[in-house]
């Protein structure tokens, strides 16, 4: 990232250097700058900000000659491909459709972590609480700014729910009721994003009887690819409305 010592002139002319895929109509479009404008450090601070907040760039310097405002880029490869290795129980191909990663040009880092965390929530919730991605490899084409990545993974063993139980605030809400708004039930294949939305849902109910700042935790043990989980409700911060 480079800048210059700024005159206060306004700019006649904007130069884009580094494109391949995208235009300089497009890259005017994106920046909060127009010829006749003055240039200043914020305003640059800004060009440089959205610039890489649309994800197709690497690296950004700008400055000023005379006065021409010159932005010069380096735009982030294309994905060509993902493979992904030791998929058995969701198969490569099904969870490439679920990727859709032809859509998530172009590659930066930021969207291969959304890409392993979509990955590994899919087996969480599906029970695969062993499930651990190994490796990544990439694989740069320099020539043709494309990539290649290749993502290993373990799927481990699919765990079910054996024991559902509740510690404190029970005083406030019967344990009969908190069952009944589980949306899972004991025998039932483990799911993290439900046992998320239920927490959630607990702390509306509890919100809702003028309990707030309730802390609930899930506490887990597992024993023989069975899951027990325990939520400790903890009830030390109630605030009370009146």
């Amino acid at each position: 990232m480079n800048k210059r010592k700024i005159v206060n002139e306004p700019i006649s002319n904007i130069v884009v250097d580094g494109l391949s895929r995208y235009t300089k109509e497009k890259i005017l479009k994106i920046i909060p700058f127009k010829v006749g404008t003055i240039l200043t450090s914020t305003k640059i601070d800004k060009i440089i900000q959205e610039l890489f907040e649309t994800g197709y760039f690497s690296d950004i310097s700008i400055v000023k000659s005379d006065n021409t405002l010159k932005i010069k880029v380096k735009e982030n490869p294309i994905i060509e491909s993902i493979n992904i290795e030791g998929a058995y129980i969701l198969t490569e191909d099904k969870l490439l459709r679920l990727l859709d990663y032809k859509n998530l040009n172009p590659y930066n880092d930021k969207l291969l972590s959304e890409v392993t965390g979509l990955i590994t929530n899919t087996y969480f919730d599906l029970g695969y609480l062993d499930f651990k991605i190994l490796e990544i490899q990439s694989d740069l084409n320099k020539s043709r700014n494309k990539i290649s990545i290749t993502i290993i993974i373990s799927e481990g063993t699919q765990y079910t729910l054996r024991k559902i139980s509740f510690s404190g605030g029970l005083d406030v809400i019967a344990e009969d009721k908190l069952r009944m708004l589980l949306s899972i039930k004991e025998g039932n294949i483990f799911n993290s994003s439900q046992i998320r939305i239920y927490i959630q849902t607990l702390t509306e109910e509890y919100a809702n009887i003028g309990y707030a700042y309730i802390d609930i935790t899930p506490i887990t043990d597992e024993i023989l690819e069975k899951i027990n989980i325990d939520f400790e409700i903890n009830s030390r911060y109630i605030y009370i409305y009146k």
